[in-house]
């Protein structure tokens, strides 16, 4: 049963969005900052590489139970151990260390703002409506968990 509440599609919109205007604002050089070439590529293939890992690894350790609606099925165990040992939401985490990445290869402040600013809040919205479902499957067992473990950033939030 999906418990979706239109995240998924509010994520989708945003993310398309913000890359659009994140875009726009480098074509346009409104907001452009300059940064070594050199610098520039290792930051950018950096995060994107290692939000890309982060984000597969953080899929496989959910296996079957991963998708992409907000679902939790009759057989669904919460996972706390791999990057669920650190972080509530590893994929998540990926997923915006991918969008720094890009939001950095743009060498752009507007872009980086436009980009991460949307993209971010309607991952906060997703999390939470993921987290409502969780509380709803998991009970005591979920809280424990959430007072003990980030959401994302693993001591920070």
């Amino acid at each position: 049963m999906t418990q979706d509440r239109n995240s998924l599609r509010v994520l989708y919109v945003t993310i398309g969005l913000s890359i659009t205007a994140g875009s726009m604002f480098y074509a346009y050089g409104i907001g452009n900052y300059q940064l070594a070439y050199l610098w520039r590529s290792t930051f950018t293939i950096g995060f994107l590489a290692l939000g890309a890992v982060i984000r597969w690894v953080a899929i496989r350790q959910l296996g079957k139970h991963f998708t992409v609606g907000v679902e939790i099925q009759p057989d669904h165990e919460l996972q706390q151990s791999g990057l669920y040992k650190w972080v509530r939401h590893p994929s998540y985490t990926g997923l915006m260390l991918e969008f720094i990445g890009l939001s950095l290869y743009f060498s752009n402040w507007m872009s980086f703002i436009f980009i991460l600013l949307p993209i971010t809040l309607a991952l906060v919205y997703r999390i939470r409506v993921e987290e409502r479902a969780l509380l709803e499957r998991f009970g005591k067992e979920y809280e424990e968990y959430s007072a003990n473990t980030a959401r994302l950033i693993p001591g920070i939030w």
